[in-house]
């Protein structure tokens, strides 16, 4: 994990406002939670994670189906989260991705008139492509 510790210091520290994207691969676990079964369901997933600097959005494979903005980026980590409310339910996603272990958790919630569902992520991510500056090799290889 230290390679996401390098590689996001190196965007940090190569402009004032980070730019490019990180793909990262992530596996771990997902605690689903409904309100018709307050037992919650865990399950091991697998799912890619793309962090567009440029655009400040993540897009998370956990079933969200839009990009979601990121609000702040430091040094050591990526921060991000959306709300969205439509017609027949209200939708929250929030979550930190931390650069030097490559943890990352988010949290998903929908909730509705009828039902609510809620998906806990607690995931490990390793970086599996980067352009981060327009230049993949300001960060080194990427190791497959």
């Amino acid at each position: 994990m230290v390679l996401i510790a390098q590689i996001a210091l190196g965007v940090i520290i190569a402009a004032a406002e980070p730019t490019g994207t990180l793909t990262l691969a992530c596996q771990g676990e997902r605690m689903a939670r409904s309100s018709s079964d307050t037992a919650p369901a865990q399950e091991q997933v697998s799912m890619d994670t793309i962090v567009n600097f440029t655009d400040r959005t993540v897009h998370f494979g956990g079933g969200w189906p839009l990009p979601i903005p990121i609000y702040e980026v430091t040094e050591t980590a990526v921060m991000f989260g959306d709300h969205h409310t439509g017609l027949l339910f209200e939708g929250i996603v929030i979550g930190i991705i931390e650069f030097e272990t490559g943890d990352m958790e988010a949290v998903m919630r929908l909730s509705g008139s009828l039902e609510e569902l809620e998906n806990y992520y607690s995931l490990k991510c390793e970086p599996t492509q980067r352009d981060v500056l327009g230049d993949p090799t300001i960060i080194g290889e990427v190791s497959s």
